[in-house]
């Protein structure tokens, strides 16, 4: 992620700001799921592995399942905790 970072105009130490590296980590994968219209375990991957790997074919997909299966079992803890749809809806992601 550094060398993505850098060439995305980021410094290095900015990296190890919460925030930056949080809002350029999300915008990464938000290019990476335009660039693979709406696939969430395709754009993770890129996240994981590098876009040209996941172009040539050459990642797999256990990073990914893994977040989706945290992500899901975050929702089931939110929802029997009371919180109502209305409130995930607004913070899913799309799968």
């Amino acid at each position: 992620m550094p060398n993505t970072a850098t060439s995305a105009g980021i410094a290095l130490e900015d990296l190890f700001d919460v925030h930056t590296s949080i809002q350029f980590g999300a915008q990464y994968i938000q290019g990476a799921l335009t660039t693979n219209k709406g696939d969430m375990v395709k754009a993770l991957s890129v996240y994981n592995f590098g876009g040209a790997a996941v172009t040539e074919g050459k990642y797999d997909t256990y990073y990914a399942n893994t977040i989706l299966t945290r992500m899901d079992e975050m929702q089931n803890m939110f929802i029997s905790n009371g919180y109502s749809n209305k409130f995930l809806s607004e913070i899913e992601c799309t799968k």
